[in-house]
């Protein structure tokens, strides 16, 4: 595994933590312990991990400040490990945290990852108003082909007029295609670039970090995959704008 890879690995075993409070371990715990385990494994840090290790075995004894510590613990060790690689890949690749009230930062971000584009980028919000054109589409570079897909029943009023103008003023610099998927088969905020690689948007476009904090993170291989595979099945079966 690469240290990209193990990065998006240990971001996800983050984003799936289960909850430590059961008075024993439960069987979704006990996997999830193993996951991180080998997860942290493959960062080399043997201190990391034999830390690791003894909290996992302090989730065995009685509620009480032994067991609070060792619910600390399993996460400070897996946070560890996260920043430790966060440092190894690139920072186009490791996706960014984003605070309420800095939408320029959410720029930065989304553009950030529109640039490692080099023929498509598929947007996805299934709340999608002008502003993902406006705003957001703006920032890949000409010639890269923008896919927007948004609900057909959540869509807002401007987005229809946006993509109209959109056409009219990028003819061919900008090829765009915008599509209406069934309605609610859409959930999630994402992006997909040249199919093969494929972000997690934590709110929808218009509204990045003014509202609350959030997140613009890429998923792992094997999450990726899943993505891309889905959202391609939605987009065969919508339909054009």
């Amino acid at each position: 595994m690469t240290s990209e890879e193990l990065y998006h690995r240990l971001k996800f075993l983050v984003s799936t933590t289960p909850a430590l409070n059961h008075s024993r371990p439960t069987v979704e715990m006990q996997i999830w312990f193993g996951q991180v385990r080998a997860a942290l494994s493959e960062t080399g840090d043997l201190l990391n991990v034999s830390k690791f290790n003894s909290a996992v075995d302090a989730m065995g004894l009685p509620e009480g400040l032994l067991r609070n510590k060792a619910r600390t613990d399993i996460m400070q060790c897996l946070y560890n490990a996260v920043g430790l690689l966060g440092q190894q890949v690139p920072a186009s690749t490791s996706g960014a945290f984003l605070p309420v009230g800095n939408p320029h930062d959410a720029l930065v971000a989304i553009r950030t990852v529109l640039a490692t584009a080099s023929c498509s980028v598929r947007l996805i919000d299934p709340y999608a108003n002008g502003e993902i054109l406006e705003t957001f589409a703006t920032q890949a570079a000409e010639d890269i082909v923008i896919e927007i897909l948004t609900d057909e029943f959540t869509v807002k009023a401007g987005f229809a007029p946006a993509v109209v103008a959109w056409k009219k003023q990028f003819t061919t610099t900008r090829p765009l295609d915008a599509r209406l998927a069934p309605k609610r088969t859409l959930h999630d905020r994402a992006i997909i670039v040249d199919s093969a690689s494929a972000w997690t948007i934590g709110q929808s476009f218009s509204d990045l970090a003014t509202r609350s904090p959030t997140s613009v993170l890429r998923a792992d291989t094997d999450t990726a995959v899943l993505k891309i595979n889905a959202y391609e099945d939605i987009w065969q079966k919508a339909a054009a704008l």
